[in-house]
């Protein structure tokens, strides 16, 4: 039988606390998950550049999209990002014999 997975992806803050997750979208496959994450990430660039200005390695002349992808790399590396204000995580779940989570 084969095994059916789902991606759960969250958005929480600069710790990912249980407290501040927020359910973001449940994907059936990795490549949906990266096209929504690039979206989702992309709605909040104005906030992440002016973070990795003031607090990270990146120079004046960052782009938003330098950001992005940055942003992107991390989570799909880690499964989840450090050190912004807004941190964001997915987690790859089995489905039962249902069908459900």
């Amino acid at each position: 039988m084969e095994v059916k997975k789902v991606y759960l992806s969250y958005e929480g803050d600069e710790w990912l606390s249980n407290q501040s997750l927020v359910l973001m979208g449940i994907f059936t496959s990795i490549a949906k998950l990266k096209d929504a994450a690039r979206e989702l990430i992309t709605q909040r660039a104005d906030e992440h550049l002016t973070t990795a200005i003031e607090n990270f390695d990146f120079g004046e002349d960052s782009t938003e999209e330098d950001v992005v992808d940055d942003i992107l790399t991390e989570l799909f590396n880690n499964r989840s990002t450090q050190g912004w204000l807004v941190n964001y995580s997915f987690q790859e779940v089995e489905l039962n014999k249902l069908e459900e989570i």
